[in-house]
């Protein structure tokens, strides 16, 4: 069940890592490496069918799930690939139980600090970084500096080093990027340190072109995935997250302004037709002519622009749907831009409370009124009265549908 925009990515990383694993079972006669390349891709294929289920997650102090369950796995995993690395490099035999064990510790003090917070968060994590220097030192302990040597550590320099770094910064650590850059981030490195390192040390000379093939797709999903990112930074509308022990979320939104039309069709209809009215009036269609500076996107124009904010909201009304948009909040009342367009309003809309239920992928009409239906019956089901329906577009439409952050709303008292 695709629930949120990362289990895309943990599908795809399933249908790579079985994929893989298949391929190495049928080569497991050509070199000995494949049987461990068998194994490790065969348990990593299964960490990413748990991590798609998605119920064995904690949330982050910002609501974010945290996948601990991947550190787990990679005691198994990473584990045969200290084996394959100490016979690959002729390790020191009494080396490799210790080596285990070590790293048996790094993934359990990563799994620890995952569910944590500061400051003890850090010192598990700095316990764990310890655990993997010293796995480190005994692994290349009187290891000959030849070119298996040389090859190995540079998997370690841009392969298995990075994957604390990732920690770090994803919402398991100090939450600057999302879940699903984290998870996109994970999964390459995965690729690149239990695929391509097997193929790499079976075949010392050259790649196979599929693996070129892959690696291609991966920098295209890289762009696609930050042309819509970064596209997505621009100013929210503000609320504050009142409980999030249900299904949906509950929130309370902020006063702000929005600029409305209303036209007649289905939700997908409004979206279509509805935005190019209200983005008139956002792209200048205002009565000030002169230029101003705006924020994220910055965009100057001979004639005044308004920064666009997410979301773009749809609102419900029988045969009229009201689109708009929410407004920067440096304007007000007193001075916001007159807009030309007759069929563009600007409101003021009071704080209110509302119930959220978030999903991603595509949107459509039938996709609205599946996602209204399961809310509805949620709040029927606690007893919350409610009020008209919503749907809530945070993205521009060249997102990757995998991280579109698109929400179904409903006013409650």
């Amino acid at each position: 069940m695709f629930n949120t925009p990362e289990s895309y990515i943990f599908a795809l990383g399933f249908l790579l890592m079985f994929g893989f694993s298949i391929l190495f079972f049928l080569k497991r006669k050509e070199k000995s490496h494949y049987n461990y390349a068998f194994l490790v891709t065969s348990i990593t294929a299964l960490s990413y069918l748990v991590l798609f289920d998605g119920n064995l997650v904690e949330n982050s102090l910002l609501n974010e799930p945290v996948y601990y369950t991947r550190w787990l796995f990679y005691i198994l995993s990473c584990s045969l690939l200290m084996v394959t690395i100490a016979k690959y490099i002729n390790s020191k035999k009494e080396n490799l139980i210790p080596v285990i064990i070590l790293n048996t510790l790094v993934m359990l003090t990563g799994s620890i600090a995952a569910v944590l917070y500061s400051p003890m968060k850090w010192l598990i994590f700095g316990l764990g970084s310890l655990f993997f220097i010293f796995q480190i030192v005994l692994l290349f302990e009187k290891v000959k500096n030849n070119n298996e040597s040389k090859l190995i550590k540079k998997f370690i320099y841009f392969g298995w080093a990075l994957f604390p770094l990732i920690f770090i910064f994803a919402p398991e650590g100090l939450e600057i990027i999302d879940n699903v850059l984290a998870a996109v981030l994970y999964l390459l490195l995965d690729f690149i340190t239990k695929i391509i390192f097997y193929i790499k040390i079976s075949n010392n000379k050259k790649m196979p072109v599929y693996i070129y093939i892959i690696i291609g797709l991966f920098f295209l999903l890289g762009l696609w995935m930050a042309y819509g990112y970064f596209g997505s930074q621009v100013e929210q509308l503000k609320y504050t997250v009142v409980d999030t022990s249900k299904e949906y979320e509950i929130r309370q939104l902020e006063v702000h302004l929005i600029a409305e039309t209303e036209v007649k069709g289905g939700f997908e209809t409004a979206t279509n037709s509805g935005f190019s009215i209200v983005a008139g009036y956002i792209f200048g269609g205002n009565k000030p002519k002169e230029k101003i500076a705006m924020t994220t996107p910055v965009v100057t124009e001979e004639s005044e622009k308004i920064a666009m904010t997410a979301p773009v909201v749809t609102e419900e009304d029988e045969e009229f749907q009201k689109l708009y948009f929410v407004l920067p909040s440096k304007y007000t009342l007193e001075n916001f831009p007159e807009p030309t367009d007759s069929r563009v309003k600007i409101k003021e809309i009071k704080g209110k409370k509302i119930a959220v239920l978030k999903f991603s992928g595509l949107y459509t009409d039938e996709i609205f009124e599946k996602k209204k239906e399961e809310l509805k019956s949620y709040l029927e089901r606690d007893g919350i009265a409610y009020g008209p329906f919503s749907s809530a577009g945070y993205n521009p439409p060249w997102t990757p549908p995998f991280m579109n952050r698109l929400e179904v709303w409903a006013e409650i008292q």
